[in-house]
């Protein structure tokens, strides 16, 4: 199976080639998790997957507390179901914390410390919460500095502690809130229960991926993830592809086929969309050697991708002037003008 064929099937499956959800709610519940630094980034990826043409509905979920912002893993932070959060921490919080507790100990962030931000949480962020500009400042009137590093590092805390997380938009901000006070039906799993419910989402969602990928996105441990991988492999679909094992979804293939052109179209996808950053190896959409130009000086910041026949040609950006043409910046030569007006096509198309 050829990389563009491995891409064709992830779009699938993700829900890029036609929509198949009927709300962002929907989109995420399928989903699991959905990286989301940029939060305009954020509204866009869950939109593109839910047929919105606006992304207001996106924002109307969050404020229903219906899908949460918050760092469940790899210290990221991801756009979830909210009833799912509480035991996706369970599996990933204790490792994560104590993963940057040398950089809370050079920021003088101590238990203390941790115990008055919980208090502090506790006092102010009852819903609909505040924004955290504000919550910061009422950190600092409770003796916190939460200048520099140290505020975020609270923050990052308290989520990783599950007191609190991100609901309703105010402008371009989110509102901080207390989890147990938002969360309206937490789902609790067990620890074996946990991963592998995460594995087979995962697999359905993102497949076909490896077992190695599941781990990268995840960052658990092979330990934990070894017990329950037979369990998992029986309700999907596994392909070899050189030598590796491959899992996804049964129903993706025909899903695919379904679809056929509506795959090869162009795809602006976001940055930090899960179609790359959803693999531990994202050869099969982009390239490796074209990887710099998605991350120009490996700074973290991933750029808008754009899709034609499956695989990544480019990046792109969205005009300064309304009515103006998106700017695609291919990763080598030019892009044909028949392509280019596709590719407008399909921009105006984007959920704003």
């Amino acid at each position: 199976m050829a990389p563009r064929e491995i891409s064709r099937l992830r779009l699938a499956a993700q829900g890029l080639g036609r929509p198949r959800f009927d709300s962002p709610a929907a989109v995420v519940d399928w989903m699991t998790c959905m990286q989301s630094q940029e939060p305009r980034d954020a509204l866009l990826a869950i939109a593109l997957r839910s047929g919105a043409e606006r992304l207001e509905p996106v924002r109307d979920a969050f404020a229903r507390g219906e899908i949460v912002r918050s760092w469940p893993m790899r210290g990221t932070l991801h756009t979830v179901p909210a009833g799912d959060l509480g035991w996706m921490l369970a599996l990933t919080a204790a490792r994560t914390l104590q993963g940057a507790s040398r950089r809370r100990k050079e920021l003088g962030i101590g238990n203390r410390d941790l115990d008055a931000a919980v208090r502090v949480a506790q006092d102010t962020l009852a819903p609909p919460g505040l924004t955290r500009s504000r919550f910061v400042e009422e950190l600092a009137a409770a003796g916190q500095d939460a200048t520099g590093g140290r505020g975020y590092h609270l923050l990052f805390a308290l989520a990783q502690l599950g007191v609190i997380c991100q609901g309703r938009f105010e402008g371009r901000e989110q509102r901080f809130v207390l989890a147990d006070a938002w969360i309206a039906s937490p789902r609790a799993l067990e620890a074996e229960d946990a991963v592998s419910t995460w594995m087979i989402r995962y697999f359905r969602s993102h497949g076909p991926a490896t077992v190695a990928d599941f781990r990268w996105w995840t960052k658990l441990l092979a330990r934990e993830v070894a017990p329950v991988v037979d369990e998992v492999r029986r309700q999907l679909e596994a392909i070899t592809v050189d030598g590796e094992e491959y899992l996804m979804d049964p129903g993706t293939p025909d899903r695919a086929r379904e679809l056929g052109a509506d795959l090869d179209r162009p795809h602006l996808l976001p940055g930090f969309d899960e179609m790359v950053l959803g693999y531990g190896t994202r050869s099969a959409t982009i390239a490796d050697d074209h990887m710099p130009k998605v991350i120009p000086g490996n700074n973290g910041i991933f750029r808008p991708t754009l899709l034609i026949d499956g695989v990544a040609i480019g990046t792109w950006r969205r005009p300064r002037t309304a009515g103006a043409a998106v700017a695609v910046e291919p990763f080598k030569g030019r892009v044909a003008a028949k392509t280019l007006k596709r590719v407008q096509t399909q921009a105006a198309l984007l959920p704003t």
